[in-house]
């Protein structure tokens, strides 16, 4: 979520980031974050700006196809990046606050 909040990142980011867990639950993580409006799936193929959002359920469908997670992905067409929507940023940045008792004691 972290890298989501900085930027448009495409899925084979995530897929290969250090200590990536398997595809399969990067899919089932993602698919939450989309569920919950925590996050919002563009498709696209220049990287110029011409994106354009999918609408949840096609969302969470397009990203069960594995191509979009491969590295290789941008080279080969249409590509599949993730921003986090305000709610998200939100929702990320509140999991990251230190208790109010500590934020006293620091």
């Amino acid at each position: 979520m972290s890298q989501a909040t900085e930027d448009l990142t495409g899925l084979w980011e995530f897929a290969g980031a250090p200590r990536a867990p398997a595809v399969d639950e990067l899919v089932d993580a993602l698919s939450s974050l989309i569920q919950e409006r925590l996050v919002t799936v563009y498709r696209g193929t220049h990287f110029t700006s011409e994106e354009a959002a999918l609408p949840a359920l096609a969302a969470r469908k397009e990203i069960r196809d594995k191509r979009f997670w491969d590295w290789s992905a941008p080279e080969r067409g249409p590509h599949l990046r993730v921003f986090a929507t305000p709610k998200g940023r939100d929702w990320y940045f509140a999991q990251r606050k230190p208790p109010a008792d500590a934020r006293l004691v620091s």
